[in-house]
């Protein structure tokens, strides 16, 4: 059977829209997954009652972010080697977004820990990337983000800590925090997924076309 040259353009802009799904759920933020949590019920409830305040239009992002409500999740402790270093928290959220246009939310994600004076001490940063800026209302969200990689200078046990800090027309239905150690490798397969929205333009461009020409 002889393939034209539009079936294979649809059947080429098919293979890099699943290559690209499938890359995207590969992505490694280290060397090792850890250890991943995924957040009980009453967790996602606390997160979905959180509701925003008003903006203070005089005020910067930060000091809205911190001048608001939030809504914290505390993990077990965790052994934290320096051989294994850097560790990275992951943020992995599924929802839905309730009305049409942006879907956002705020996070911080970081670690708390008892230092030499016995006093507990920590940092969280802030945690971007888990939005979605033209949502339909009703779609499905699935998104992840990682936070900035953290060293130990010496072996302790360190609490991973993650804050809800400001959801706004995304209903979340479902958390998983990741815990990654060493560096994420680097390759075709990193490279592939860090130009994953060129593949899909290409993708869009050759639907676009095939359709076009008929």
């Amino acid at each position: 059977m002889r393939v034209g040259p539009r079936l294979a353009v649809v059947w080429l802009c098919a293979w890099m829209a699943v290559s690209v799904a499938y890359a995207a759920a590969e992505q490694k933020f280290g060397k090792q997954l850890l250890i991943a949590y995924e957040l009980p019920p009453e967790q996602i409830v606390a997160f979905q009652q959180l509701k925003p305040k008003a903006r203070d239009p005089n005020a910067s992002v930060i000091d809205n972010m911190l001048a608001g409500d939030s809504v914290s999740w505390r993990g077990p402790e965790q052994p934290c080697i320096k051989a294994n270093n850097p560790y990275t928290l992951v943020i992995r959220l599924k929802g839905k977004a309730i009305d049409a246009g942006a879907a956002s939310s705020l996070w911080l994600a970081g670690w708390q820990y008892v230092d030499s004076n016995g006093a507990e001490t920590g940092r969280q940063n802030p945690v971007t990337g888990l939005s979605e800026p033209k949502a339909a209302a009703g779609q499905q969200l699935s998104l992840v983000s990682g936070a900035g990689p953290v060293s130990v200078s010496d072996d302790r046990l360190m609490t991973p800590v993650i804050s809800l800090q400001r959801a706004e027309n995304l209903q979340i239905d479902a958390v998983t925090v990741e815990i990654w150690t060493g560096l994420a490798p680097t390759g075709a397969a990193q490279l592939f997924l860090s130009l994953q929205w060129l593949w899909i333009g290409l993708a869009m461009l050759g639907v676009w076309w095939f359709w076009v020409r008929r």
